[in-house]
């Protein structure tokens, strides 16, 4: 292909996803499969044109309680007590609050993709403080994306100034601060001193050096007095705020995968029976009509027209999920008859993507909010999703598999001499998995692992 059609084709592209079509199919694409019947609802309420094509029956949805009724699952000998405990219950995560934001900053391709990661990698008081290299090094090789530092603090810039809660995303507790204050809305001389002090006297401050700090600036007792106030307000955990509920809750599957006597699987959405949707035949019988108003008119054919769009994007919505999850299913075919993490095998979003013929942003939004039930329980698609490591044979290995064997080795190790990340290395390399030590080093801290030293007894 020529540069010149190249190009062509990635503004078609561009305009495609710039499109209300496209922002309307990648919201409804967000919405869980146990809600999208209130959003059909909700449309059917707001636009006459569209009605409910009665030739389809209209099932009553399933509940919650209702799926082990329907779906008949595979039985093994094997249980599966780590997967369940840890799936039928989610945290409503804050994580996902900062995800719901997203589609309203407009971000495209490769830079959604960033954003996603930040998002994901945010430590639980809500600062990314990831080293620019280790994040770059996992979105090439976890979304297949070549992306730059420059790209990386570009969105992380983005992030920073239109996320709420102010602060998140921030690297530090003077940034979080600083980005705080920088919303306020009252400019004057108080919040002016008070962004010096987090600015040139932050470490002055956090020692309470406070008499130091009010006479270097100069200011009056009332005057440091409501700086100090100003500062002390502001919230050093951006994720803990007053907005956010964090009540648990049930994880409601999206997919639900289940398994013949012949190891046929069969993949479906959990929430199959919504209706289907049609023009309303009232609507196109007014509109051939000749008594008719012109404003009418055109209020009647921006009705239809949105019919129409909606029709093709709960349509759309349909077919790109149930594409995904039935290619996800047949890259992990091992996976999901046995429920052994250790047989994952890598792969990334970019693949899918590909696949699907999906825009990979598309592909990030369904695997980071999306679950699917099973016959060993329920847990989000992107915990399926991993880069490779150069394994025994040269074959490539989940690094699923590898932190799985990490945490092993540590878990025996002898807890008066316990392994350095070097000594991990080499017993990694012995088992066949050739690993850097800056590698280990950031498996053992995902883990929550700490170094050598404090795990000596």
């Amino acid at each position: 292909m020529s540069k010149t059609n190249l190009s062509n084709e990635q503004v078609i592209q561009q305009v495609h996803k710039l499109s209300p079509q496209y922002l309307q199919f990648v919201k409804l694409l967000q919405i869980p499969e146990s809600l999208i019947q209130q959003r059909i609802d909700k449309e059917l309420e707001d636009n006459p044109a569209l009605d409910v094509d009665n030739d389809d029956e209209n099932i009553t949805l399933p509940t919650f309680e209702d799926y082990n009724k329907y779906a008949t699952f595979k039985t093994v000998s094997r249980e599966y007590k780590d997967w369940k405990e840890n799936s039928l219950t989610l945290e409503e995560s804050f994580g996902n609050y900062l995800e719901n934001q997203l589609p309203n900053l407009k971000l495209e391709g490769v830079d959604n993709v960033i954003a996603d990661y930040i998002i994901g990698s945010l430590n639980n008081d809500g600062y990314f403080v990831l080293n620019y290299e280790i994040a770059i090094n996992d979105i090439n090789l976890y979304f297949g994306e070549e992306v730059t530092v420059d790209d990386l603090k570009r969105i992380l810039k983005i992030l920073k100034n239109a996320l709420e809660p102010a602060g998140v995303c921030a690297q530090n507790l003077q940034e979080c601060m600083l980005l705080q204050l920088q919303r306020l809305k009252d400019k004057d001389s108080v919040h002016k001193a008070a962004l010096e002090i987090v600015n040139t006297y932050f470490d002055d401050f956090s020692k309470k050096k406070y008499e130091l700090i009010q006479k270097k600036m100069e200011l009056s007792e009332d005057d440091f007095e409501k700086v100090k106030t100003i500062l002390t307000s502001l919230n050093p955990i951006p994720s803990n705020f007053g907005k956010f509920n964090n009540k648990i809750q049930h994880l409601s599957p999206d997919f639900i995968v289940t398994i013949d006597e012949d190891n046929n699987f069969n993949v479906e959405l959990a929430y199959y029976n919504y209706p289907s949707l049609k023009v309303n035949k009232k609507y196109e019988r007014i509109l051939n009509s000749k008594n008719v108003s012109v404003d009418f008119l055109v209020y009647m054919k921006n009705n239809i027209t949105s019919a129409i769009q909606f029709i093709k994007a709960i349509q759309k919505r349909k077919e790109t999920l149930l594409s995904t999850i039935q290619i996800i299913v047949e890259k992990q075919k091992n996976f999901f008859l046995t429920g052994d993490k250790s047989t994952l095998v890598p792969m990334q979003l970019k693949t899918i993507a590909e696949e699907v013929n999906v825009d990979i942003s598309t592909i990030s939004r369904i695997v980071n909010s999306k679950s699917v039930q099973t016959f060993f329980g329920i847990f989000l698609l992107k915990v399926l999703f991993s880069e490779g490591i150069p394994g025994e044979g040269g074959e490539s290995v989940s690094n699923i598999v590898v932190r799985d064997v990490l945490k092993d080795v540590i878990d025996k190790e002898d807890k008066k001499k316990p392994y350095s990340d070097i000594q991990l290395v080499k017993i990694l390399t012995e088992r066949g998995y050739k690993i850097a030590r800056r590698t280990v080093t950031k498996y053992r801290e995902s883990l929550n692992i700490p170094v050598a030293r404090l795990r000596k007894n």
